[in-house]
């Protein structure tokens, strides 16, 4: 540990506990107990981007800026770089250039709000959402905030009177545990650790919490899926473009598969689609034609879930698209 811009490898950090690659190859690193954002670039060098070195919470340009425990980064999708802070308990944004402004927070608490009238407590962690903003593990008020680029700040998962707890439920009444460390898939569905519980949970875009994996309060390295799985003190974790989740853990990094987006009403004449607003699945029947001519009727099975053709009956009205004729 210590601090050292230079070569990679004679280069030094002080608990870095987040980091964001930008489009271009280039890793962002906070640097936490240093209170600084280091730069790693595409030449292996390291550079300090932002902070003095000094905890505090100073907007500014490059050193000139201070930071206060640095604990997570993201980039949004027009490539802006945001950084959440334990110590300051705040959300900022940094430019190319290394200037650095608060957006929201600054003062420990909870409340919902815009800029400094919002408040967090200690988040440990943060992603961008494809739908349009920021989501938060904060840490000590049990929540997943969410943070729009203009500050505004509001609650997407928490008990609704503070409870800590890992319970699932929908909004309001499910309860976390110290979040720490938040990914979010290309639904918007946000995934989150809870350290000391040894879980991997997931709030939906509506706010409803559950437990994909893991055992409460069991720790272990057992691979398998839901409650089979055992983890072990997970504390980040990021979105793979494939579709799947990187999660680390103390002294292993993990991969969990999302199946999260599998849509079954359990009908087999159904079209069942993943709503990525709600989170909910939707239903609508297939569309089953007639082929083969206008005496033929088309359906779908229930048994098998397949369209079935059939001859229409004897009779049975039929048009052959001339208005002067009538057919049967």
């Amino acid at each position: 540990q210590g601090f050292r811009d230079g070569p990679a490898l004679q280069a030094r950090f002080y608990e870095p506990l987040g980091l964001a690659v930008n489009n271009k190859g280039v890793v962002f690193v906070a640097d936490s107990y240093n209170h600084r954002i280091r730069r790693i670039g595409t030449d292996a060098m390291v550079t300090t981007f932002a902070g003095s070195g000094t905890a505090g919470l100073k907007d500014g340009k490059g050193t000139a800026a201070q930071l206060n425990k640095p604990t997570g980064l993201a980039f949004d999708d027009k490539g802006q770089l945001y950084v959440c802070e334990s110590g300051s308990s705040t959300v900022r944004r940094l430019s190319p250039d290394g200037s650095i402004v608060t957006i929201a927070g600054g003062v420990l608490g909870f409340a919902d709000g815009k800029g400094k009238t919002a408040k967090l407590r200690r988040p440990l962690g943060l992603a961008w959402s494809p739908l349009g903003r920021l989501l938060v593990a904060d840490n000590e008020n049990h929540a997943i905030r969410q943070v729009w680029p203009d500050g505004t700040v509001k609650t997407l998962a928490r008990h609704a009177k503070g409870y800590a707890g890992t319970i699932d439920g929908k909004a309001g009444t499910g309860r976390l545990y110290y979040p720490n460390g938040v990914a979010v898939d290309a639904f918007g569905v946000a995934y989150f650790g809870e350290s000391s519980r040894h879980v991997l949970r997931r709030v939906t875009p509506d706010g409803s919490v559950t437990t994909v994996a893991g055992k409460l309060s069991n720790p272990a390295n057992i691979n398998g899926a839901g409650s089979a799985a055992r983890l072990y003190y997970t504390f980040g974790m990021a979105s793979h473009p494939a579709g799947h989740l990187l999660v680390m853990e103390a002294f292993r990094m993990r991969r969990v598969t999302l199946q999260r987006h599998g849509c079954d009403d359990g009908k087999l004449c159904t079209t069942d689609t993943c709503n990525a607003a709600t989170g909910k699945c939707g239903a609508a029947p297939p569309v089953c034609l007639g082929q083969g001519g206008a005496c033929v009727t088309s359906a779908c099975d229930a048994k098998t879930g397949s369209c079935v053709i059939k001859n229409a009956t004897d009779g049975a009205p039929c048009d052959d698209g001339d208005a002067c004729t009538t057919e049967h």
